[in-house]
């Protein structure tokens, strides 16, 4: 069973087999603070958006001074499918790595492309660090 709070299993009394559950939590910890809504538009893998105040995200634009980024998408999906969003941790994807993260190389939001990361100094805020292993640190309003 899991609970509202990241999707954490909450292990069965008496369960045998505990240590399974208990990896799960260790491995969902790891990936960083979460949330899920519905996509107001199609958005992908690796994208910034913001969340409104009706539980929809969109691609963030940081051109706008009306939001400010949100998440980063762990998959692609359609207008008004469910997505999960990573608020701030460690996402490792191809459709970042290939655009904008490099090892120790701060990550921007695009002007020109709303959403995409990118590597750019005249791109738009800061959200994060390339790591090793074609990984970004996310932490969206930090830098």
């Amino acid at each position: 069973m899991a609970t509202t709070n990241n999707g954490f299993i909450t292990p069965a009394a008496g369960e045998g087999d505990w240590d399974t559950s208990n990896n799960a939590n260790w491995n969902t910890l790891d990936r960083g603070y979460h949330m899920t809504g519905l996509a107001g538009t199609t958005i992908n893998t690796g994208h910034v958006v913001w969340m409104s105040s009706g539980g929809y995200f969109f691609h963030y634009h940081p051109s706008s001074t009306a939001t400010k980024p949100h998440g980063i998408a762990y998959y692609s999906v359609r207008s008004g499918d469910a997505l999960k969003v990573l608020i701030h941790g460690t996402v490792t994807s191809l459709g970042i790595t290939s655009k904008g993260a490099v090892p120790g190389i701060p990550c921007f939001t695009s002007n020109q492309s709303p959403g995409v990361v990118v590597r750019s100094d005249y791109a738009g805020p800061q959200v994060g660090i390339g790591l090793v292993g074609y990984s970004v640190l996310f932490r969206p309003n930090f830098f």
